[in-house]
């Protein structure tokens, strides 16, 4: 979506959607309007203690659950773009929770609406739709070294967060944001999986079982942070390590090992 259309869509939904407060229905003026489509990018940018908290990422079918941070006793509006994706969205009726699922591919934007201290806050989440990896997945070292916690070698590393959906939209939804942000600067492939996660064909990826192997063997209970070292088509070096539900602590155990 280019920031133009973004910003038209934001402005229908401030203009259309949301009381400007408890009592009144004046629609916000030009001004108001681009101050919270310049919210949105801030946002987007460098987090609020208000969002909306769900994955980023996800497989044609797949059911994703969304949650709205904000404020108690707030009732949100929600949308979504393209808007024919409105017929695979249910929304509950407190308006805090939202879920989504569509077997076609493509990047979804759900936009949250909601009145905060008698403004009107407009926050973005993007989805991704898509069975297919722009970073393949290497293979892991079909030998991987026995030691529990390997020295690291420098250059890309491969970083897999193994936790349940409905905890990636719940209290780990912050951390795996952050850390996504992170990962994608640093251009580190990842993936976010669930444990019980299968392919299209729903069959267990054969390429996930060495992995799943090393997490089994570390003792770490789930979820877990799996980072491996790049070495031509292999992953080496692999170690297992507990999620943190901060992403600055998750962030800093990539980091811990060269990435």
């Amino acid at each position: 979506m280019n920031k133009r259309y973004l910003s038209c869509f934001l402005a229908c939904l401030l203009l259309c959607l949301i009381p400007v407060n408890a009592h009144a229905q004046a629609k916000p003026d030009a001004a108001v309007v681009e101050k919270a489509i310049a919210a949105v990018v801030v946002k987007s940018k460098v987090g609020d203690e208000y969002s909306i908290i769900g994955p980023n990422e996800s497989l044609p079918g797949n059911l994703c659950i969304f949650h709205a941070n904000v404020p108690e006793n707030s009732k949100p509006t929600w949308a979504i773009v393209p808007k024919e994706a409105a017929a695979n969205m249910y929304v509950d009726s407190n308006g805090l929770s939202a879920v989504f699922a569509s077997r076609d591919k493509g990047t979804y934007y759900l936009a949250m609406a909601v009145n905060i201290n008698d403004q009107v806050k407009i926050f973005v989440h993007e989805l991704v739709n898509d069975d297919d990896n722009p970073n393949p997945d290497p293979d892991p070292d079909p030998n991987p070294d026995p030691d529990p916690d390997p020295t690291p070698i420098d250059g890309t590393k491969f970083v897999i967060a193994v936790v349940e959906s409905e905890e990636r939209g719940g209290e780990f939804g912050a951390t795996l944001m952050g850390l996504r942000t992170y990962l994608r600067e640093k251009n580190h492939p990842y993936r976010y999986v669930d444990p019980d996660f299968t392919d299209g064909s729903n069959q267990r990826p054969e390429w996930f079982a060495i992995y799943e192997e090393k997490i089994a063997r570390s003792g770490v209970e789930l979820p877990v942070l799996v980072i491996g070292d790049i070495k031509g088509n292999e992953v080496v070096n692999i170690v297992v390590k507990a999620l943190p539900k901060k992403s600055a602590e998750a962030i800093a155990l990539v980091k811990e090992r060269g990435g």
